[in-house]
């Protein structure tokens, strides 16, 4: 019975790690696409003042002529800059490599729990938890070797959002409050 806890001990606390994993990346993912939209508007602000006539006109009119063209070549660049940049910092393939990483992970996390679960109510043996163990902690070797960095702020984020609104299960009580004819 001592092993059985120890396994289930062992296998809740790598549970634990892959949600932090997994939340980190979707945190990973919000970042990026929180800079994607940024670069967007930007760029396309920048367009729109570029190529308006009026605006070239009132700089005409409130500088002079040199300082209004430059002023209009200098938007322009930026305009331009902005447009490349995303073929530069391609936020697009780093959204979709962080999400990919948080779908595997969330789906190790998944198999964790219900081996913890199966181990508890006895359903599997305990050779059987140990090689099922043994061949997610190949699949998460794999998933993590090629998993995108994340930063420290990533990670305060996920940390934030499993505390607080964001878990990631409901807890024993609150499943028993919502299933009709349990106590």
């Amino acid at each position: 019975m001592e092993n059985k806890r120890n396994l289930i001990h062992l296998l809740d606390a790598r549970a634990d790690r892959l949600l932090y994993t997994y939340r980190t990346q979707e945190k990973a993912a919000d970042r990026y696409e929180h800079r994607e939209k940024i670069r967007k508007r930007v760029s396309i602000g920048l367009t729109v003042i570029t190529t308006g006539t009026l605006i070239t006109s009132i700089a005409g009119i409130l500088l002079n002529e040199i300082w209004g063209n430059f002023a209009i070549a200098l938007i322009a660049t930026l305009a331009t800059g902005a447009s490349f940049s995303s073929e530069f910092l391609d936020f697009k393939s780093r959204i979709v490599d962080h999400q990919k990483t948080a779908v595997e992970i969330r789906y190790l996390f998944q198999r964790y729990e219900s081996l913890i679960f199966d181990l508890e109510v006895s359903a599997i043996s305990d050779e059987k938890a140990r090689k099922i163990r043994d061949e997610l902690e190949l699949k998460e070797q794999d998933v993590l070797s090629t998993a995108p960095r994340t930063t420290s702020k990533d990670y305060n984020k996920a940390d934030a959002a499993i505390q607080g609104h964001e878990k990631p299960q409901s807890s024993q009580e609150e499943i028993n409050s919502r299933t009709p004819g349990r106590v």
